[in-house]
């Protein structure tokens, strides 16, 4: 997309590869013009974050190792740190099957903030 919001043709980040999903919101660094997301899913590891640089080549994937699949809605990006807030909305698949709720609100698991460092990925 350009700055008129014409589409400019499909972004396809790993060519050959399949699709990546995308969480609700990205985000852009200004300075360098990467590009950041999350995507959370129902299978291990549950939560990747993804840069590309501004070319559109993927540059970083981190897989964030958790016991339990949440919607991670959006996330914050600083100079320095990429921050995740982790909420007890979760998505609990044998509830699912059996249908009910999709999303399920635990609150005895507590919101955890997750604190990685842009730079290392740690």
């Amino acid at each position: 997309m350009n700055k008129h919001l014409d589409t400019l043709g499909e972004w396809q980040p790993y060519k050959n590869h399949p699709p990546i999903d995308v969480c609700a919101h990205t985000r852009r660094e200004p300075v360098t013009g990467e590009l950041w997301f999350v995507n959370y899913t129902l299978a291990p590891p549950y939560l990747t974050f993804y840069r590309f640089d501004k070319q559109g080549t993927l540059i970083q994937k981190r897989d964030i190792e958790k016991s339990y699949c949440s919607m991670v809605h959006d996330f914050i990006l600083t100079p320095n740190y990429v921050l995740v807030f982790d909420c007890p909305v979760v998505f609990d698949l044998q509830q699912i099957m059996g249908g009910g709720a999709v999303l399920s609100w635990k609150p005895e698991l507590g919101v955890r903030i997750g604190i990685m460092q842009r730079s290392v990925g740690k």
